[in-house]
């Protein structure tokens, strides 16, 4: 067995969290593929040989972060939960988080503030509130301009001058205020979040050049104008960035 096919399995597992099982099926596939005039070992013959090189290896410090040195003032964990046999399932068995007589008592440490990716509360609500609600796209109007967004319904019977109890001539005075309230109030909220928008690409562009270029191509004042304001998948992208 050479130091190639030890290096290949160690490669896989450190990237990829190969089982053996998995990576000696493949392997002994492949000398099958080659017609090889030997097959290759058994899955636990293979583990125990695997494990004997493995410690004559100098593995520290292979997992030190070249910028940030040994102890990195922020990190991000990941992990992966494996099932096993229930004969594993001892009495002795604790969480890892379990506290004993030799626990370390850490008494100073804090909590660290301001982690997220945008550490402003403000801009990350301001984000909040420009990607959310009815799109920014504006619906014309007949007298010119735009209008806020209104359900056809709605636009026919007022141009047929009926109420909502479908009586017409207009006797109903204050349903139409009502509505023409409701729709003063909808469009001065678009117009508000229309006005946020190049304050929030600026701020996001002090953060990261490339993220406010991106928010400004998809919600900038540019791409209202261009009726392509707002996709879903660009949307569900700056929701994930303002929660993190």
């Amino acid at each position: 067995m050479t130091h190639n096919l030890l290096d290949d399995y160690t490669s896989c597992y450190t990237t990829s969290e190969t089982p053996f099982v998995a990576w000696v099926s493949v392997t002994a596939r492949r000398y099958e593929s080659e017609h090889s005039e030997h097959k290759f070992v058994s899955e636990p013959m293979f583990r125990a040989a695997w494990f004997a090189y493995i410690k004559l290896q100098y593995l520290d410090g292979d997992m030190e972060c070249p910028d940030c040195g040994p102890s990195p003032e922020n990190t991000i964990w990941d992990g992966v939960t494996l099932a096993f046999n229930r004969k594993h399932l001892l009495p002795t068995l604790r969480p890892p988080t379990t506290i004993c007589e030799d626990s370390l008592t850490r008494d100073n440490t804090q909590y660290v503030y301001n982690q997220q990716l945008l550490p402003e509360k403000q801009l990350r609500k301001l984000v909040r509130e420009i990607i959310t609600g009815p799109s920014l796209v504006p619906v014309e109007s007949d007298k010119g301009g735009f209008e806020a967004p209104v359900t056809q319904k709605r636009r026919d019977d007022e141009e047929d001058g009926e109420d909502d109890s479908g009586e017409e001539g207009g006797d109903d005075v204050p349903a139409k205020n009502k509505h023409r309230d409701m729709r003063e109030k909808a469009k001065k909220k678009l117009l508000g979040r229309m006005e946020t928008i190049p304050d929030a690409c600026e701020r996001l562009s002090n953060i990261n050049t490339g993220l406010g270029e991106v928010f400004a191509y998809h919600f900038g004042l540019v791409a209202v104008v261009e009726k392509r304001w707002g996709l879903k998948i660009y949307v569900r992208l700056f929701y994930q960035v303002r929660s993190f």
